[in-house]
């Protein structure tokens, strides 16, 4: 087998139009530059930062959103979190997307974040909170689809031992908090 020298070279983009736009979401027909020469089009998710929190109470409780989910078809309880705001810092969100969503404040540490796939701009920022609390002023904001949800604190052990049966959304952001408690 031959080996490969030289280096990858990135594609130029040379166009972009957006196909389909709504609810912070979209798909993109992009058209690029290979190295070869030819032009080769590609459709890519119009996709912004997220974050998510695997956030616990001080008295060992996970902090769960419950709402209904257009893809998956059905109500599920999931981690909070949310796209981060222009300029935002990924802490800054999650800190911000926990106490909008849930009331609640604690101490956040990072976990990891990766691109979300290969057809997608979209980084997602895994945080954990411990040590949470309802904030004194903290009031869920209820904004558009958030008015159809509650928040849900579910007691941490019982909530592990079925997340292998039925995965949460952002379920890596579960099992790497879950490594940091050890």
């Amino acid at each position: 087998m031959k080996k490969q020298t030289k280096a990858v070279k990135s594609w130029k983009e040379l166009s972009r139009h957006t196909l389909l736009e709504r609810y912070g979401r979209g798909l993109d027909k992009v058209l690029f530059r290979l190295p070869d020469g030819r032009k080769e089009s590609y459709v890519v998710k119009k996709e912004k930062p997220t974050v998510a929190i695997f956030a616990i109470t001080k008295d060992k409780r996970v902090i769960l959103i419950e709402q209904f989910r257009p893809g998956p078809k059905k109500v599920i309880q999931e981690l909070p979190g949310g796209y981060l705001d222009k300029g935002e810092t990924p802490l800054k969100a999650a800190k911000r997307e926990l106490y909008e969503e849930t009331g609640h404040v604690g101490v956040l540490k990072p976990l990891f974040h990766y691109h979300d796939c290969a057809y997608s701009p979209r980084v997602r920022h895994y945080f954990i909170a411990t040590k949470c609390y309802r904030s004194k002023t903290g009031q869920r904001a209820m904004r558009g689809e958030e008015r159809f949800s509650r928040v849900v604190l579910v007691p941490f052990r019982p909530w592990v031992k079925k997340i292998y049966k039925n995965p949460p959304t952002d379920i890596a952001c579960v099992l790497a908090g879950l490594r940091m408690l050890k």
